[in-house]
C-alpha cells in the first residue's frame, strides 16, 4: 500500500509500498470519478502540471480533511495505485476493503449539486465497500461543508441503498445472507462490468484473479464459487433452498398491475428487520396472483420463499416440516416441535412473506405475539452478553418494535437516552436521535408538553453539535423540525407553528429539490398556515 502525504510547505510525496505491519494512521478518499483526475503517473511530474487537472481538488480536500484530524497521509485510488503494473492491481483490488476498514477516517466527496439522496456516489459499484468497510465515514459536499456521517445519516442511507441499518453500525457481514450482501449492489453500475463481482469481495471476504475481459456473469460465477470455498458447506441451507410453486394455485395469462407490484417492493425492501406485508381484500380479485407475479420477478433477492396456506391450523401444522429444512432442523420431531422450531429460525433474517384470509387473522397476530417475546429475549441476551450500554443494546430500533405498546416503548427509549448519554454525552448524534424519537413517542401518548420539550432540546443539541449552519443540510434536525411544527400547531400556536415548517421546508427543498412529495407536502401545509394566519389577523 502507498501513501500520500503532504509536507508543511504544501508539497505532495507518495511513500514507497508498505507493508502491513508498518503502515501509519491514514484517512482515506471516497468518491465519483470524474474527467480529469490525477493518476499515478502525474506524480512523477511537475507539480504545477497535475495541479491544474480538476481532479486536484480531491486531493487537496483530503489532504486538508486529514490535517484536520491530525493525520499526515492519506490515500486516493487514482493516484496510489500503478494501474500499468497488473500484480499491484491485483493486490490492490483484493485489499481494498481491507484498506478502507483499516483508515480511521474515511472521507466521502459528494461532487455533484444534486440532493444528497440523488448523489451518483450512491449508484457506483466501489463505493458499496466504501460505505460498510470503515468505521467512520464522513459526507461533505463539494464546497466542502459536512453533511452528516453514516450513523447519523442511517436512516436515510438505508432508504437510498435498501442496506439495512445494522450493516452499517458496524455488524459483522456474516450475519447477513450471501442473498442480502450480492441484492446491496443490484441497482449499481461500474465502467467495467466484472467489476460488479470484484467489488464485492471485501464483502465475502475472499480473494480471486480479475480476469477483465471474461464478462460479469463469468466473474459473478466465479466469486459464488470462491464463496462456496470459503464457508466449506457452513449454512449453505440459508441459500439452496429449491424455489418452487408447485403448492401454489395459479391463473394463467394474468396481468399484474406494475404500481401494484411497485408497492409490494417497497414495502418488503430489507432494513435489517422482520417485514410482514398483508394484502388484503375481497375473495377472488387476484391477491394470490399478485403475490405470485411479486414473488417470480424478485425470487432472487430473497435467501428463501416459502407458501404457507394457513386457512386453518391443521394446513398450519402440515406445512411446517418443509419450512424445517431451511434451519437443518430433526424433521422426526412431532409437528408441536417443528411449529417450535419454525418460529426460532423466522426469528433470523430470512424475510417469509405471509398471504391469508381475513378470518385467520387471529392465528397469525398470535404468532406475532409470540415474535415480539422473542425479541424481548434477544433484548437481555444483547444485555448478558455486552452490557447494557453496549451501542447494539442501546440500539433504539428495540423501542420501535413496540411501539404498539406505548409504555413499553417509552422504557426502551428512556433507557437507550440515558445510556447513550452515559456513554457519550447529552449531545452526541445517537443521543439527539433518541431524544428526537422520545418526542415521537410523546406525541403518540397525547403528551405534548414532553413532546415539544423533547423536541426543542434536539433542535438545540444539534445547533450544538453540528452547527447552525450544517443542520441546514442535515435531515435528522430538518426532520425534527418539522414534527415540532406539526405539534405546534395541533396545539394551535400557529405562528410559532410556521416557523418550524418553513425552516423544514427551505432546508428540505435545497437537499431534495422543489419536486420532491415531502416538500410539496411541506408546501401545503405553510399554504394552509398562511391562510390561518392571515385570517387571525383580520379578525
Amino acid at each position: 500500500m502507498k501513501l500520500l502525504q503532504r509536507g508543511d510547505d504544501g508539497s505532495y510525496s507518495l511513500t514507497q509500498n508498505l507493508s502491513s505491519d508498518n503502515i501509519a494512521p491514514y484517512a482515506i478518499l471516497s468518491r465519483t470519478w470524474g474527467q480529469d483526475e490525477v493518476v499515478f503517473a502525474d506524480l512523477a511530474k511537475a507539480a504545477n502540471h497535475w495541479q491544474r487537472k480538476a481532479g486536484y481538488s480531491k486531493i487537496k480536500f483530503c489532504a486538508e480533511q486529514a490535517g484536520r484530524h491530525d493525520l499526515r497521509h492519506f490515500w486516493v485510488d487514482t493516484c496510489c495505485i500503478d494501474k500499468s503494473d497488473s500484480i499491484e492491481l491485483q493486490t490492490a483490488i483484493n485489499s481494498m476493503f481491507r484498506w478502507y476498514q483499516n483508515a480511521k477516517r474515511c472521507y466521502v466527496y459528494l461532487a455533484d449539486d444534486m440532493a444528497f439522496r440523488n448523489s451518483r456516489w450512491f449508484t457506483r459499484g466501489w463505493t458499496l465497500q466504501e460505505l460498510i468497510a470503515p468505521t467512520s465515514v464522513d459526507f461533505y459536499s463539494k464546497e466542502g461543508v459536512w453533511l452528516g456521517d453514516k450513523q447519523s445519516l442511517n436512516h436515510l442511507i438505508r432508504d437510498v441503498t435498501g442496506i439495512p441499518a445494522r450493516a452499517l453500525y458496524g455488524t459483522p457481514l456474516s450475519n447477513f445472507t450471501i442473498m442480502e450482501r450480492e441484492a446491496w449492489v443490484h441497482n449499481r453500475q461500474t465502467k467495467f462490468e466484472e467489476d460488479i463481482a470484484y467489488s464485492l469481495l471485501g464483502l465475502f471476504d475472499v480473494h480471486m484473479p480479475l480476469v477483465y475481459g471474461e464478462g460479469r456473469e463469468k466473474a459473478q460465477r466465479q466469486l459464488r464459487e470462491e464463496v462456496q470455498k470459503a464457508v466449506k458447506g457452513a449454512r449453505t441451507n440459508d441459500f439452496s433452498v429449491t424455489f418452487s410453486l408447485s403448492n401454489v394455485p395459479e391463473t394463467q395469462h394474468f396481468v399484474a398491475r406494475e404500481s401494484e407490484i411497485a408497492e409490494i417492493r417497497k414495502a418488503l425492501s430489507s432494513d435489517g428487520s422482520r417485514r410482514v406485508v398483508v394484502l388484503h381484500g375481497l375473495g377472488g380479485i387476484g391477491k394470490t396472483q399478485l403475490a405470485v407475479a411479486y414473488i417470480k420477478r424478485y425470487r432472487d433477492e430473497y435467501s428463501a420463499i416459502f407458501w404457507f396456506n394457513i386457512k386453518d391450523e391443521a394446513q398450519i401444522l402440515q406445512q411446517h416440516p418443509d419450512t424445517s429444512r431451511l434451519s437443518v432442523l430433526n424433521l422426526q420431531q412431532n409437528q408441536e416441535e417443528l411449529v417450535e422450531a419454525v418460529k426460532a429460525c423466522s426469528n433470523r433474517r430470512t424475510i417469509v412473506s405471509r398471504f391469508y384470509y381475513q378470518p385467520q387473522a387471529e392465528i397469525v397476530d398470535k404468532m406475532l405475539l409470540e415474535a415480539e417475546n422473542m425479541n424481548l429475549r434477544a433484548l437481555r441476551g444483547y444485555e448478558k452478553a455486552w452490557g447494557p450500554d453496549h451501542i447494539s443494546t442501546l440500539d433504539t430500533s428495540w423501542g420501535s418494535d413496540y411501539i404498539s405498546t406505548l409504555d413499553t416503548a417509552e422504557d426502551m427509549y428512556l433507557r437507550s437516552l440515558r445510556g447513550y448519554e452515559k456513554a457519550w454525552g447529552p449531545d452526541y448524534i445517537s443521543t439527539l436521535a433518541t431524544v428526537n424519537n422520545l418526542g415521537n413517542l410523546y406525541k403518540d401518548q397525547g403528551k405534548l408538553q414532553e413532546a415539544e420539550d423533547m423536541y426543542f432540546r434536539a433542535i438545540q443539541g444539534y445547533e450544538k453539535t453540528i452547527g447552525a449552519q450544517n443542520m441546514k443540510r442535515y435531515q435528522p434536525a430538518i426532520t425534527t423540525m418539522w414534527g415540532l411544527g406539526a405539534l405546534l400547531w395541533e396545539q394551535g400556536k400557529a405562528v410559532e407553528s410556521r416557523i418550524y415548517y418553513q425552516r423544514a421546508y427551505d432546508n428540505l427543498e435545497a437537499i431534495l429539490g422543489p419536486l420532491h412529495r415531502d416538500v410539496r407536502s411541506l408546501q401545503n401545509v405553510l399554504r394552509e398556515l398562511n391562510e390561518t394566519t392571515a385570517g387571525e389577523s383580520k379578525r
